[in-house]
């Protein structure tokens, strides 16, 4: 007679034992796998509003609304998104102390889609400062000075009685936010100095900026007391007023 062993019984019952994966129809369980890979929704930020697509960009680059940028407190708020090129341009401005020295902040953060929101690809908080008591610079979008889309934004102030304002030019390129005109006069006053009240004769001017030569030029049109126009062209990266022009009046 011959004998079974025991550990060949075990192995036989234990085989037995095991239930063996019932195929489906013509594979259907893998095939229903794969949909729910393939059919996985994704982020789209077309597919939300505009208000929500500025809100979650917002709370992307932002997750805490209170920043501190070189020691100082400033308290962030989003201002507006655009596309450009694959990426989201985030725009945000953020207010600072309430002290009559003391400007807010105009930022730029880029982002991009990811599997489940945004990512940011580059954030540039504090790009632009601002006027006095703590307020960003006042800003709009343009599209008729260079290829790509244009934020002019403009702050200032009074301090002893001149009133002054810059502008400054940064255009949204697809990599990264670039400033290629900075300090540009766009408005100027003396009427609250005593030299204007001892002379009687206040000086006051305001500067328009006009597209020229896309890419190439623009230019900045005063009215006012001493009006002029000032006509900036490229000169390697940067936009610089052409020598020999009219200089407006500034602080």
């Amino acid at each position: 007679m011959n004998r079974i062993s025991l550990p060949t019984i075990l192995t036989v019952f234990l085989a037995g034992c095991s239930p063996e994966r019932q195929p489906t129809p013509n594979g259907q369980d893998d095939i229903a796998s794969n949909a729910a890979v393939t059919t996985a929704p994704a982020f789209d930020p077309d597919r939300l509003s505009a208000d929500q697509r500025l809100s979650t960009a917002f709370s992307t680059a932002f997750p805490k609304v209170d920043i501190v940028v070189k020691d100082q407190k400033y308290h962030v708020s989003p201002a507006d998104l655009q596309k450009v090129g694959d990426q989201w341009v985030l725009v945000s401005t953020a207010t600072g102390d309430d002290c009559h020295g003391c400007g807010g902040l105009l930022g730029i953060t880029y982002l991009k889609p990811a599997e489940a929101g945004f990512a940011v690809s580059g954030s540039w908080p504090d790009l632009i400062p601002g006027g006095s008591f703590g307020q960003p610079p006042s800003w709009k979008l343009r599209d008729d000075l260079m290829g790509a889309p244009v934020i002019v934004a403009s702050g200032g102030g009074t301090f002893q009685g001149y009133t002054c304002e810059t502008s400054t030019l940064l255009a949204l390129t697809p990599s990264s936010p670039t400033i290629f005109a900075d300090g540009i006069p766009t408005a100027y006053s003396n009427d609250g100095t005593m030299e204007a009240e001892e002379s009687g004769q206040a000086e006051s001017v305001e500067g328009k900026i006009a597209p020229d030569k896309k890419d190439e030029s623009f230019k900045v049109t005063f009215t006012g007391t001493s009006p002029g126009v000032v006509r900036y062209v490229r000169t390697g990266a940067m936009f610089t007023p052409s020598p020999g022009g009219y200089q407006p009046p500034s602080c």
